[in-house]
């Protein structure tokens, strides 16, 4: 599992209604379908994977920013689960804030838990 800090920029407030449907996030699993990213496709075979977030949560900062810590399992695609991939990664950030856009403009791992024989 990895865990990030990601700095998110939105064309437009998210309601605070919106934010406190996705607090349910912070303790509730979330599954994704995530095929194949575009900027990946040219080395990595095409396909739907199954990918878990163990936690999120979404906190306004200013204006049209926000921060996300999320923890996820291994090889889940972060820029992809922020802005949708068009439509490749479901469900996407964008898909759970009424499909505004969304795009990530830091993307920090704060934390690496590592099981180890």
């Amino acid at each position: 599992m990895k865990t990030y800090s990601c700095l998110i920029w939105v064309n437009y407030p998210i309601s605070p209604e919106k934010l406190q449907s996705l607090e349910k996030y912070i303790n509730e699993p979330l599954v994704l379908d995530q095929n194949t990213p575009i900027r990946v496709l040219h080395r990595r075979s095409p396909g739907i994977r199954k990918k878990t977030i163990y936690s999120m949560k979404l906190t306004h900062l200013e204006g049209l920013f926000y921060q996300l810590v999320l923890t996820t399992q291994a090889g889940t695609y972060i820029k992809e689960f922020v802005h949708g991939d068009v439509g490749r990664t479901e469900p996407s950030l964008r898909s759970l804030i009424d499909n505004q856009t969304a795009d990530i403009f830091e993307l920090d791992v704060i934390d690496i838990d590592l099981e180890f024989p």
